[in-house]
């Protein structure tokens, strides 16, 4: 079999034919930036590489900017908003990009969003007694990991400030070249 030359980009909204079936393009930011999923409403199929696993959470990783000046993306929050626009697709089944096929999507991202919803709470609480960096709050939530499993920490617990900021929950400012993080005026 010949390797597989590409011939362009998948973007959003695009189409592919595999096999005798047209697939819809989903890109689905959040695990990564150019992240996606492949969608085939006929079938309700949905392919959903790293985006959906059924037996963890993707892990949304600390990106840098675009472009040198631009605003660092927030992909947890992408993450989450991808999460509900699949949540919304007639989908009977899902296959990810490893892992067990997952049989109702729906109920996964249920509980992928409860998840969430919990970490970011646990993140806020630890916050109560004073402004805290992501890396301190990572050590007091996860205090025993190697250092690969410490940086996929350190970007969920980035991912989830940045939640909480998005939200008006928490606020963080720059102090010596250090961002700390502490509960918002309006939430303490």
């Amino acid at each position: 079999m010949a390797p597989v030359c590409p011939t362009g980009t998948l973007e959003e909204g695009s189409t592919l034919h595999l096999g005798n079936e047209e697939w819809q393009v989903l890109h689905t930011p959040g695990h990564s930036g150019g992240l996606i999923c492949l969608y085939q409403p006929q079938q309700r199929l949905l392919i959903s590489s790293d985006h959906l696993l059924r037996d963890i959470s993707s892990n949304p990783i600390v990106e840098p900017p675009e472009r040198e000046g631009r605003e660092r993306p927030r992909r947890l929050a992408e993450y989450l908003s991808q999460l509900q626009r699949v949540a919304e697709l007639p989908i009977d089944r899902a296959l990810p990009g490893h892992g067990p096929f997952i049989p109702d999507v729906r109920d996964l991202v249920a509980r992928r969003l409860a998840f969430h919803n919990e970490r970011a709470r646990q993140i806020a609480k630890l916050l109560q007694n004073g402004a805290r960096t992501a890396y301190d709050l990572t050590l007091s939530l996860f205090p025993h990991l190697d250092p690969v499993n410490r940086f996929l920490a350190v970007s969920e617990v980035i991912g989830h400030l940045e939640v909480l900021e998005l939200r008006g929950e928490v606020v963080s400012a720059v102090e010596d070249g250090v961002r700390l993080w502490q509960i918002g005026a309006s939430h303490q």
